[in-house]
């Protein structure tokens, strides 16, 4: 994107919002996933292990379920249609 961005930068901001998409997808993952380590930990120690059980629980589904579509929207942000920049003002 960063090539996109010097060489065609309207097609650019196109992609800015399927790629601040993903940008927050990837955040809430890796938080969650550093939550499911401390659990694990504490777990280990005997220690809530429903609760914690959960946290570890709640990254596995969060990462099974959305980073799969985050890889999709990805793509979104390096096709080379051009959709939006060539659609006449008058079709708005």
């Amino acid at each position: 994107m960063a090539e996109r961005m010097k060489s065609d930068p309207l097609q650019w901001a196109s992609y800015t919002f399927p790629a601040l998409m993903c940008f927050g997808d990837v955040t809430v993952a890796w938080r969650l996933l550093d939550l499911a380590v401390i659990a694990q930990q504490i777990m280990r120690k005997g220690r809530g292990v429903p609760f914690y059980a959960g946290k570890v629980i709640q990254a596995s589904y969060f990462v099974g379920t959305t980073l799969p579509l985050t890889m999709a929207r990805l793509d979104t942000c390096i096709r080379s249609g051009r959709e939006i920049l060539e659609m006449p003002n008058e079709a708005f």
